[in-house]
């Protein structure tokens, strides 16, 4: 998520630096665009599957329809999503199991390690 963020905060960058970038042009709307992107991805929040895709084979959890349960999926690189239950056996959604949200794990930076 962070790689998504970066490029995205790079390309606005170079858009407002960009010399035809002025008030209430096509730029300006490009530029709001990112940020409101930028926003979204920055909540922390659940994504729609139909609003953005995380990178390809980036593990991040997901919701799936028919199960209200939360699991680590990614996209293969074939484009379909695979998911994993809570037993570690993996599975490619399908219209049962479709994948509706995804979110990039959290991060654990700074968490106390315990060993049971």
């Amino acid at each position: 998520m962070e790689n998504i963020l970066s490029k995205i905060k790079s390309v606005k960058l170079c858009m407002m630096a960009h010399p035809d970038n002025e008030q209430g042009s096509e730029f300006e709307d490009r530029i709001s665009d990112l940020e409101e992107i930028e926003t979204e991805l920055s909540n922390d929040k659940w994504i729609s599957v139909k609003e953005y895709l995380p990178e390809i084979e980036k593990p991040v959890l997901v919701l799936r329809t028919n199960t209200n349960v939360v699991v680590s999926g990614y996209i293969h690189e074939r484009g379909h999503w695979i998911w994993s239950n809570m037993k570690g056996s993996t599975h490619k959604a399908d219209n049962f199991h479709k994948i509706t949200h995804w979110r990039p794990f959290p991060n654990f930076d700074g968490v106390a390690q315990h060993s049971i």
